[in-house]
């Protein structure tokens, strides 16, 4: 119709980057090396020896919190609109298959969400190295 103006839209929405991080999975990550300082600490305490009932428990006790910060991380990946987040009992057996699970599940929409997997599998492989290490210089010395 003749003289009616029509607008424009005020403001354009621009798609925002969903990011799978976290500070759930941060923790998830860095959890190996929390775990060795409690052993470390404990060895040291116990002037180099442990017993299999604490390693036990530690590693029962960093399980139960790798699946409750799972289920933080999961929420929040869902609020951020992600899909098809596993199921946080994969933290259980070990926190690795959770994130390994998750960047897949993260891929396409972050294309660094397989990083947590990554820093995790080679934090866990340093601190087992450093282990092993320690122990080879324990039997020489």
């Amino acid at each position: 119709m003749a003289g009616f103006y029509q607008s424009e839209p005020l403001a354009t929405s621009v798609a925002v980057p969903l990011s799978a991080h976290t500070s759930a999975v941060r923790l998830i990550v860095f959890m190996p090396i929390a775990q060795a300082l409690i052993v470390t600490a404990h060895v040291i305490g116990m002037r180099g020896t442990t017993t299999w009932l604490f390693l036990g428990f530690t590693m029962g006790v960093g399980a139960a919190l790798s699946c409750v910060l799972a289920w933080a991380d999961r929420s929040e990946l869902e609020h951020r609109g992600f899909s098809r987040i596993p199921s946080p009992l994969w933290a259980l057996p070990l926190p690795i298959i959770y994130l390994a699970l998750r960047g897949f599940a993260a891929e396409k929409n972050d294309w660094t969400a397989h990083r947590p997997t990554w820093v995790h599998s080679a934090l866990f492989a340093t601190l087992i190295a450093i282990g092993c290490i320690v122990m080879i210089f324990d039997t020489l010395f």
